[in-house]
């Protein structure tokens, strides 16, 4: 987004830095001088500092939303019976119902599950009681977004830019017309989509995360100095809470999700000896849908909402590497997932970098990681 030497790049890196100094002096005494454990105090620290720059209180009754696709398609783009596909579509309200309910006057938007209420209108927009009216899209700096959010007053509550976890759970993947947004929920949406900003610092890179309303992706392209704004209120999603159960396998608390420590074509002991498999889409969905492992045979490949809540930027590729070992997180991922406006394509994962869409037939190169329900 821009260079070092920059003075605008400068400004943000103190601005940054001086959130993250608050926060240190905020949290620092909480996390080393409660925890008994100091691994949980350095994990909890690094939560803070890495994923937030405020301080919002975690949501105890979460709940990870389904990304509602309900409609299957083979490889070509064509659709087919979902039962026995292993495809996001066969797997209805899973782990949780996407719901969403007009909220506030029908300034705001809920999601039930996820409990994350969002601004109906972008920021360039006011609710005048039946639409959004104004310019349906400001592309702004990534500062001025984010004051703007925090200044917000909507309906008495705190606002927020999203996270990028919270961002990917806004997303309609039923929909199909260029828009993972239901225009029922958030009217007069922009032609041509657009990114919009998160509050999540690109790992390795200077900026922020993006993510695009029309294709229900996240990126960060480092070209980006301007983007959208759609503010987000309630609770922050938690992070994933992780335990071995030491029959290789691995489970998530939240999400209800049990998770296969070794990817398909690793050795299942106990660092993940051996090379992933490369696979195609197709090849992915039958891989996971006929495992038998760990007395289950109800594994399944993951959607991109639940594989995108598991992972983490704490963690270099996404998952813990003491839960998780060997070499699958430094490759491209597999979704359940097809991408809406292209159904032939289905949606990919590379850590927690990007959600791109990729073609189900031709590409190889792809691996994937096992789940199935508690």
């Amino acid at each position: 987004m821009c260079e070092t030497e920059n003075q605008t790049c400068r400004l943000r890196y103190f601005y940054r830095k001086s959130l993250y100094m608050s926060l240190i002096f905020t949290t620092l005494a909480g996390f080393f001088h409660c925890s008994k454990d100091p691994n949980k105090a350095e994990s909890g620290l690094l939560l803070s500092l890495m994923d937030s720059a405020s301080a919002v209180p975690t949501s105890s009754s979460f709940q990870l939303p389904d990304t509602n696709q309900s409609i299957c398609y083979d490889t070509s783009g064509t659709v087919r019976s979902c039962a026995g596909t292993g495809e996001d579509g066969e797997y209805i309200d899973t782990p949780a119902p996407y719901n969403l309910t007009i909220t506030d006057g029908g300034e705001t938007v809920t999601e039930t599950s996820s409990k994350l209420v969002w601004t109906r209108c972008e920021a360039s927009q006011v609710w005048d009681g039946t639409n959004c009216l104004g310019t349906n899209y400001a592309s702004v700096t990534w500062e001025y977004a984010n004051s703007f959010c925090s200044q917000l007053t909507i309906a008495g509550r705190s606002w927020r830019l999203p996270s990028v976890r919270e961002a990917i759970l806004i997303f309609d993947y039923n929909i199909t017309s260029g828009q993972t947004l239901p225009s029922t929920y958030f009217p007069n949406l922009p032609i041509g989509g657009g990114s919009f900003w998160t509050d999540t610092p690109v790992r390795h890179l200077q900026g922020e995360y993006v993510y695009a309303q029309d294709r229900g992706t996240i990126d960060w392209d480092v070209s980006i100095s301007t983007a959208g704004i759609r503010c987000v209120s309630g609770p922050q999603i938690p992070f994933a809470e992780f335990a071995d159960l030491g029959d290789g396998t691995i489970s998530e608390q939240y999400s209800g999700l049990i998770i296969k420590k070794c990817a398909q074509g690793e050795s299942d002991d106990l660092v993940c000896t051996g090379t992933p498999n490369n696979m195609t889409w197709q090849q992915a969905l039958d891989s996971c849908e006929t495992l038998d492992f760990a007395g289950k045979t109800n594994w399944r490949v993951p959607s991109v909402k639940e594989i995108y809540f598991l992972m983490s930027s704490i963690h270099t590729y996404g998952l813990p590497d003491s839960l998780f070992p060997g070499t699958v997180e430094k490759q491209i991922l597999w979704t359940s997932t097809t991408f809406p406006n292209i159904p032939s394509n289905a949606l990919t994962t590379s850590s927690i970098d990007e959600v791109p869409f990729t073609a189900k037939s031709t590409s190889s190169g792809i691996k994937v990681r096992c789940v199935a329900e508690n």
